[in-house]
């Protein structure tokens, strides 16, 4: 017996709002993907559209494009992602250096002064120059602290993405390994960061508890045997 076949896919301009909507539905979406990136490309124009079957829609994305008026044709791109299913890809290897399946993307109320005390007090590199929106705010960047990513970003209110607010206490800690748990957590305090418990000995190994002057709790530890 056969089955019925599924609604045609169809493309269609939609607005911001539907866009937005939809993103905020996904498990993976990157901020590359909603409207406001379109703002970075002052040159190009910028359109979101969205995937149906029927009246349903399955899949958004924002589309740049540009006029070549020498070559005769335009250029057109989707930024970070297939849009048709919410995943994100990257070109070449399947997941960038020091990018894991599964990598924190933190909001930080100043992006740029976060930048500068992770790398004081953890010994952070900027591995992604921050993208600066026109209105001034970062929007996204990437530091390494000894090969592993942490994406950030500041405050983006319009599309829920807020920064941690200590007085709520910490849903997400960051977890960190390090071979010399004291000295770190010395250096992070020096840096201005607030030592919540230890160092001391658990049953995991040396581990230190920091709150960061972002409200973000970071989770030192070192699990090498005594």
């Amino acid at each position: 017996m056969s089955q019925p076949a599924s609604a045609p896919i169809t493309i269609r301009d939609i607005s911001d709002e539907e866009h937005l909507r939809w993103l905020r539905q996904q498990r993976s979406a990157s901020f590359l993907q909603t409207p406001a990136w379109g703002l970075v490309k002052t040159d190009w124009r910028a359109e979101s559209v969205g995937w149906f079957e029927g009246d349903v829609m399955v899949g958004a994305a924002l589309v740049l494009h540009r006029s070549l008026p020498k070559l005769g044709h335009s250029l057109a791109y989707v930024p970070e992602g297939d849009g048709g299913a919410g995943r994100l890809t990257h070109g070449g290897s399947r997941y960038r250096q020091g990018m894991a399946k599964l990598t924190p993307y933190i909001c930080v109320a100043d992006a740029r002064a976060a930048i500068d005390f992770y790398a004081r007090a953890f010994d952070a590199v900027v591995s992604y120059e921050p993208i600066v929106m026109p209105d001034g705010r970062v929007g996204h960047a990437e530091i390494s602290i000894d090969g592993a990513r942490l994406m950030l970003s500041d405050p983006f209110a319009e599309v829920g993405v807020e920064a941690a607010d200590e007085a709520r206490g910490a849903a997400v800690t960051l977890h960190l390994q390090t071979d010399d748990v004291d000295a770190l957590a010395q250096k992070a305090v020096g840096a201005g960061a607030r030592l919540d418990r230890g160092p001391e000995d658990a049953g995991v190994g040396r581990v230190a508890v920091l709150r960061d002057p972002f409200g973000h709790r970071w989770f030192l530890n070192d699990e090498s045997p005594a």
